[in-house]
């Protein structure tokens, strides 16, 4: 890419090495983040803030300054997500033998903290496994961890906790998702063996099978309240019948001359 006895910079030091370094499917974003941690970025992202910045990662920073920006506008800004406590013993994390690279290590928990659903796990697992092979059993905690946080926060759960054999749910009284509909689908499915409750402060004491089971197990009973995506509206186009042979005939006599 350059002469050899040309004299790099340090900047085009950098900038080779990060070309170098990302160069698998979308790394685009992160050789962007490589450059402006290089170059700065003015005085709002550059020398005075981009310490700020690179503590908090990129994608955080922004949200809180556009927050900053809406309340000096005057503007409504979204409160805060709600606290989930998970009172489970188990190591979720991902060390530093699977994924070498502090970098690519901070990038892989900012995709597992998206995860949302069981679909998200089985997408993330995917990526791990093509880009670092098989998936410790501490990193397949940590997905179903935080897939059990956002499944919480849709359905108002403010609590998890092991009690005795059960595991225990406790809903916040003012974000309470626990609906006729959705007390008929746990009942249907776990039957007897779920303890429903409905006064001032709702829960649901769950049995599980076994330790090793356990996360997963939570996580196919949150599943009742996951947010189902709606459908693609259809496409107008697509529900025109199709054109028969018939539609294209036509009464030959039309075109004789009397």
């Amino acid at each position: 890419m350059y002469k050899k006895d040309k004299v790099l910079t340090e900047v085009a030091s950098k900038r080779l090495r990060a070309i170098k370094e990302f160069t698998e499917f979308g790394s685009g974003f992160r050789v962007a983040m490589k450059d402006l941690e290089i170059r700065g970025a003015g005085n709002i992202l550059g020398t005075e803030q981009s310490g700020h910045m690179m503590q908090i990662g990129y994608e955080l920073y922004c949200k809180l300054m556009d927050d900053a920006v809406r309340k000096l506008r005057g503007e409504k800004v979204a409160d805060s997500e709600m606290e989930v406590s998970i009172e489970i013993k188990v190591d979720a994390f991902i060390s530093g033998d699977y994924i070498k690279d502090e970098k690519l290590r901070l990038d892989m928990y900012k995709r597992i903290a998206d995860i949302r659903s069981q679909e998200d796990i089985a997408d993330v697992t995917e990526e791990l496994e093509d880009r670092f092979g098989k998936v410790p059993g501490e990193t397949v905690s940590l997905m179903y961890v935080a897939c059990i946080q956002a499944l919480c926060r849709q359905a108002g759960i403010k609590r998890v906790a092991l009690d005795g054999e059960k595991v225990l749910f406790e809903f916040d009284a003012e974000i309470n998702g626990l609906t006729a509909e959705r007390i008929a689908q746990l009942t249907e499915a776990y039957g007897s063996s779920l303890l429903v409750g409905l006064g001032k402060r709702p829960y649901i004491r769950m049995p599980f099978t076994s330790r090793s089971k356990l996360l997963p197990e939570i996580t196919e009973l949150l599943s009742v309240f996951e947010e189902k995506k709606q459908p693609p509206a259809p496409d107008p186009a697509e529900e025109r019948p199709a054109m028969r042979d018939e539609d294209f005939l036509f009464d030959r006599s039309m075109f004789f001359m009397s």
